[in-house]
């Protein structure tokens, strides 16, 4: 049984992000290190014809949600993790892994950068590229208004791993219900810092050997924004 469930997120019409992000892993699939899951949101031709390609000889190894509109990137996370339809939960005993379409391994050996991922989560409940964010207007009152808030100070300040990649334990998700269904497509990795946060769980820096959200020189952070844009979450919540 692989370690790692591996969940991808395809966006749009372009087959170069998607080549540059499952190519380092379709060996992880053939050697049985990883279970991968990938959705697509509204891909185009090109982008369809490249993942067809990858999923030869690999389709029982490689699950695949389709939808024809961009239902943004939390709900197609949901159906990825098996919290709404059509594909079951990740195993109990699986990290699972999220990455962006702007992100891939680039380390030359990926099954080698898989057991230092390993390695670096036997000392943490999550690991990313930490970042830091000033939380505006109701974000904290949201925060507050969650079940899994336990009481802790809001601080001004949030710790989060950004979105493009990250790795946590599989039952973290189901725990906390996580993505929670009224989150869309901004801030969800700002909350998910918070929940650790709140809960106790360790979050910890590590984003060697894969670029997150890169560039087309594979500079963190530096790919640039696509598609939808909304306020963040929490940004606009009304108590009442």
């Amino acid at each position: 049984m692989p370690k790692f469930t591996v969940c991808v997120l395809l966006y749009g019409d372009f087959p170069h992000l998607a080549e540059r992000c499952l190519k380092p892993l379709l060996p992880l699939v053939d050697h049985g290190l990883i279970d991968l899951r990938v959705g697509c949101n509204q891909i185009s031709p090109a982008t369809e014809r490249y993942l067809t390609l990858s999923l030869i000889g690999r389709v029982d190894r490689i699950a695949v949600v389709r939808s024809e509109e961009n239902i943004l990137k939390y709900p197609m996370m949901r159906r990825l993790f098996g919290l709404e339809g059509p594909l079951p939960r990740v195993e109990l005993t699986s990290w699972i892994m999220w990455f962006d379409d702007d992100s891939y391994i680039n380390d030359p050996d990926p099954a080698r950068w898989l057991d230092r991922v390993e390695e670096k989560m036997q000392g943490a409940d999550m690991i990313g590229s930490l970042y830091r964010i000033g939380l505006t207007h109701n974000q904290r009152k949201w925060i507050t208004a969650q079940p899994w808030y336990t009481g802790k100070p809001v601080p001004n300040v949030a710790t989060f791993a950004t979105g493009g990649w990250w790795v946590l334990p599989a039952p973290i998700v189901y725990q906390y219900n996580w993505p929670v269904p009224e989150l869309k497509h901004r801030g969800g990795d700002v909350m998910l810092g918070q929940l650790c946060l709140q809960n106790g769980l360790r979050l910890v820096k590590f984003n060697e050997g894969v670029a997150i959200n890169a560039d087309a020189e594979g500079r963190e952070s530096k790919s640039p924004r696509r598609g939808h844009d909304e306020d963040p979450i929490g940004v606009r919540y009304d108590p009442k």
